[in-house]
């Protein structure tokens, strides 16, 4: 669960949970530590973070956001100052009571955060959305072309809780002909694409508490769905392809509800399993009659090479109930279509009919009548022109991750729309939830194999040094996306390496203009004041001036009133025209930073002060600072440290 629960309620959310729900929060115009807190306000506002529920104390927010911790803690001000949240000391930073619902609060994987948010993005590869093939553009546009003129599907009532009969004759055939499953339409039913599939068959077929297998990792919606369900899920090592002798000994000893395979094409890693690998498979359905074992085929049609498409699990036996197979069009035509099927035994479509009509009475039926004509009449020429489509992105993206990240791992995938990135070791394993978010900060968005993984709620093991990159959008914009990681790389293995709240080692140390430290933070390190011209290390200048200046920003929000001087310090990163008359003023602009850990009387000029050395925000020591001058301009005075 994303947030622990006592006896009375929910008691708190870990840093990883809560970074998982913030989605894409960083990529909107503005500063960090505001975009931060509007995020938080948001997700309270509709109940994903319940009333009392408590915030991630802000060094490990910090670290899970690949941010420095006094972004957090000025987000977390924000938040008291606008009511939404209150902090007691011990008791840390809580979410004060909104008109929320109980049913608002859910384990949410975090994997469609980013779909249910507008975010600027330079390129977005954590979704594996396809362009619309052109043949269906022309079908949606000119309805006409591809609708039979006798049989209307506007004649009929329009509910079809099993699926429009021509679609599920089409899919049927489909099957047959083309995959080599032989399928009756009574053995289909429609669904809102795979995900909906997925969902109904998980609701009908899985009670809380019961075990589910899945591989480890898989595709992050059927973990979301199962989740949801309250089931136990239980993964299985897939990196590098299912070991079927731990698929056995797992079913054997846990007799799940249900197993969850993606043998064609493996989401993430596009692998394929082989073909006696695959016959091991059946034969343990066959041999536990008990367990439903679901073959997901939505990319089985989307293969890089030539290789003939391989046939669903229940090919090996059609006969066998237990063997379900879910399909989609939206990976080969288009995902606005939402086109989804199941192939099953009578009984088991019975059943998720009933959930379907229920959920939504059908799926909508002029949509349907498209789908059957374009997969009777146009199949296989979008077949093909999806994998050129898609070779071209693939070679785009892998070629130049390996020239801008040579030490970048991957499998390499038969298929599919993904890679699957093992980012290399330093010293400690490697953090794809840091990636990721300092990604997001040069515009481009993946998925942390956390999120793929059936561990993610206990730690993610390996899954947590990988990363899945959709290889969907155009080859101009992947390759410049390689280049972003590159940059978000280097920055995020500089702060990885040192930790958000660390000070400044002196080797590293940047210049300081205009004061001279009389005296030393502690052993062996040396702090560094991030004054009006002071500098920290030239890797983490963004960060210091990006932290004044966001404090500035945010300190404008109170009221105009006269502040004694030595109360008023001019942010680092402020341009000249920005900086403002200070010495001898009855009142200093809002504009200024205050707080920033210096509390001074009114002192003149020249007079030495005393500033507290901070380490991520606690005081660890002190440091005299010479006051030189306040005034307009290239003034002097005292001011924060940053590491």
């Amino acid at each position: 669960m994303a947030a622990s629960r006592r006896a009375g309620g929910v008691s708190g959310i870990g840093a990883v949970a809560l970074a998982d729900l913030l989605g894409h929060w960083p990529t909107a115009d503005g500063p960090l530590y505001r975009l931060l807190a509007t995020r938080i306000a948001r997700l309270a506002d509709t109940g994903e973070l319940s009333a009392g529920l408590r915030l991630p104390p802000e060094r490990d927010l910090a670290a899970a956001l690949s941010v420095s911790r006094n972004t957090v803690a000025a987000a977390y001000q924000v938040l008291r100052d606008e009511g939404m949240a209150e902090s007691r000391q011990g008791a840390g930073t809580r979410i004060v009571p909104h008109r929320t619902t109980p049913a608002a609060v859910h384990r949410a994987n975090g994997f469609f955060a980013g779909l249910l948010e507008n975010s600027l993005l330079d390129a977005d590869l954590s979704l594996a959305a396809v362009d619309c093939a052109p043949q269906v553009a022309a079908a949606l546009a000119e309805p006409a072309s591809v609708l039979s003129r006798t049989d209307p599907v506007t004649a009929t009532s329009g509910y079809f809780p099993l699926g429009l009969p021509a679609l599920r004759v089409a899919i049927a055939s489909h099957l047959t002909h083309r995959l080599g499953l032989p399928a009756d339409p009574a053995e289909v039913i429609v669904t809102t694409g795979a995900q909906q599939a997925l969902d109904l068959l998980i609701r009908c077929e899985v009670l809380p508490g019961q075990p589910v297998v899945v591989e480890d990792p898989t595709f992050p919606g059927a973990l979301d769905a199962l989740y949801r369900a309250g089931a136990r899920v239980l993964g299985i090592p897939a990196g590098a392809g299912l070991d079927p002798d731990r698929l056995e000994h797992v079913v054997r000893t846990h007799r799940p509800a249900l197993v969850y395979l993606v043998p064609a094409h493996h989401n993430p890693t596009g692998l394929v399993m082989p073909a006696g690998h695959r016959r091991r498979v059946a034969r343990l359905a066959a041999a536990h009659p008990d367990t439903l074992f679901v073959d997901d085929m939505t990319l089985a049609e989307l293969p890089l090479g030539d290789h003939p498409v391989p046939p669903p699990l229940a090919a090996l036996d059609p006969g066998q109930p237990n063997l379900v197979s879910v399909g989609s069009l939206s990976k080969l035509y288009w995902g606005g279509l939402r086109t989804g099927w199941i192939r099953a035994s009578t009984g088991l479509i019975a059943r998720v009919a009933a959930a379907k009509a229920a959920a939504d009475l059908g799926s909508a039926a002029f949509p349907q009548a498209i789908a059957a004509a374009l997969l009777n009449d146009e199949h296989d020429d979008i077949v093909k022109w999806r994998r050129e489509w898609l070779r071209a992105r693939h070679d785009a993206l892998a070629g130049a991750l390996r020239r801008a990240l040579p030490e970048w791992t991957w499998p390499e995938p038969d298929g599919g729309l993904t890679l699957w990135v093992r980012l290399p070791r330093t010293a400690a394993p490697a953090d794809s939830g840091a990636f990721a978010q300092a990604a997001l900060r040069h515009g481009v968005a993946v998925v942390p194999g956390r999120l793929l993984s059936a561990r993610a709620g206990e730690g993610s093991g390996r899954a947590g040094e990988y990363l899945r990159l959709a290889f969907t959008q155009p080859p101009d914009v992947l390759t410049r996306s390689a280049v972003a990681l590159a940059r978000a790389r280097a920055s995020a293995g500089n702060l990885h390496q040192r930790g958000a709240d660390q000070p400044v080692p002196g080797h590293q140390r940047g210049e300081f203009t205009g004061a001279r430290c009389l005296g030393s933070g502690r052993p062996d390190r040396e702090h560094h004041v991030a004054g009006l011209r002071g500098r920290v290390p030239d890797r983490d200048l963004h960060l210091a001036g990006q932290l004044q200046a966001e404090l500035g920003e945010h300190r404008a929000r109170l009221p105009d009133r006269p502040r004694p001087v030595g109360e008023a310090l001019v942010p680092a990163g402020r341009g000249p025209e920005q900086r403002h008359r200070v010495a001898g003023a009855e009142r200093a602009d809002d504009h200024v930073v205050r707080g920033l850990g210096v509390r001074h009387d009114p002192q003149r000029v020249a007079q030495v002060a005393e500033a507290h050395v901070l380490r991520g925000g606690v005081a660890v020591g002190q440091q005299q600072v010479t006051v030189l001058r306040i005034g307009p301009g290239a003034g002097h005075h005292p001011g924060t440290v940053h590491r």
